[in-house]
């Protein structure tokens, strides 16, 4: 039985892809063996709930330990590696594909110095700093051919996209992001699977603003489980009519409905707007890891797929995108504009194409 092993995660943007290519190499050989090996965060047995995988975690501590805990670092690396490679003499994976994060690390390590063919994949336009690290060594799958420039000369890389699942695939391939002039036109509101204050806020307010320019807009917000109730009564107090839910389980649905979304910039969600056509206003998590939410977002804008608002204060960061959000719900040429760019960033066959990699690897 043909085993793989899917090592790292931690958020969404790294596991998602592992999961769409699991998913093609069980429909190219149903017997074979998939275990995802984790960070042990939440997200991640969500996420790998019902999908029939194996799933374990790999305690380790992110490289800032080092600085800030050094002894503790090392203990736990130590005790990483061991573990890594107890699992890796039980599992006796073919292949070993790394998600990116802390967590890969070590099974990645212990995989590639015993033999096992490894492939690393990158989603973000800055590649992760496990990545950049383990790419002197082994061949890495990127979304964006920008990427190539931050890792090491010699890496072996190759251009993808990103993977997405092949039941969203179907379901967005025909998607016609025409919103721009079919009424009633859909504003939806991303704030990623853990939902975002700063996005809520101002949302609020730019919507607030913009109530003459929006009334005849559908409004969907995604607010995340801990502001869901008071975003819900903070529209109702302003007398707005809107769809407001903690998160959607059916994600394809609505970018079907939706005109233009505004959302976080993380791969995952650049990698379905882009399928699905549907132009954006990103507001880029501002504490991500070296700023790589602002570098997806900054290709995006540059081929004309979207307008960035960057988020600084309450006051000015409602003004930037109440400013955006009007002149888009103004200009109903410029969002079918916006579509067409955004479905022309889109790898429909990333999927394909990276599990063709890991296959052909001798």
């Amino acid at each position: 039985m043909t085993a793989y092993l899917f090592a790292g995660g931690g958020t969404g943007g790294h596991l998602a892809p592992g999961i769409a290519v699991a998913e093609e190499l069980r429909v190219r050989d149903p017997s074979c063996r998939i275990m995802f090996v984790g960070a042990g965060r939440p997200i991640e047995e969500r996420m790998l709930q019902g999908t029939g995988f194996e799933y374990r975690k790999l305690s380790a501590q992110p490289l800032r330990a080092l600085q800030t805990k050094p002894y503790q670092f090392v203990q736990s690396t130590l005790r990483a590696l061991r573990d890594a490679r107890q699992l890796i003499r039980k599992l006796q994976p073919d292949r070993i594909i790394g998600l990116g994060g802390y967590a890969s690390v070590p099974l990645v390590v212990s995989g590639g110095t015993n033999g096992i063919p490894v492939w690393l994949l990158e989603q973000n336009a800055l590649p992760g700093r496990a990545n950049r690290w383990l790419s002197h060594w082994f061949p890495i799958c990127i979304t964006f051919a920008a990427s190539a420039l931050s890792l090491p000369v010699r890496a072996r890389v190759f251009v993808t996209g990103n993977p997405a699942r092949r039941d969203l695939r179907e379901r967005l391939k025909n998607t016609q992001c025409e919103g721009a002039s079919v009424a009633p036109r859909t504003l939806a509101i991303l704030g990623g699977s853990q939902g975002s204050a700063g996005v809520n806020r101002a949302v609020l307010s730019a919507v607030s603003a913009l109530r003459p320019q929006l009334s005849d807009w559908q409004i969907i917000h995604q607010t995340g489980e801990a502001e869901c109730d008071a975003v819900r009564t903070a529209y109702a107090a302003k007398g707005i009519g809107a769809r407001v839910e903690p998160f959607f389980t059916d994600i394809a649905a609505l970018y079907r409905d939706a005109s233009l979304v505004v959302s976080r910039s993380g791969a995952t969600t650049l990698t379905e707007l882009a399928l699905a056509g549907v132009p954006a206003v990103l507001m880029p998590f501002p504490f991500s890891a070296e700023q790589h939410q602002t570098e997806n977002a900054r290709i995006f804008a540059n081929a004309g797929a979207a307008e960035v608002v960057h988020e600084r204060d309450n006051a000015a960061t409602a003004t930037a995108l109440t400013s955006a959000l009007r002149q888009l719900s103004e200009n109903p040429a410029r969002l079918t504009e916006m579509s067409r760019a955004m479905r022309s960033l889109a790898a429909c066959d990333a999927t394909e194409r990276v599990t063709d990699l890991i296959l052909n690897e001798r």
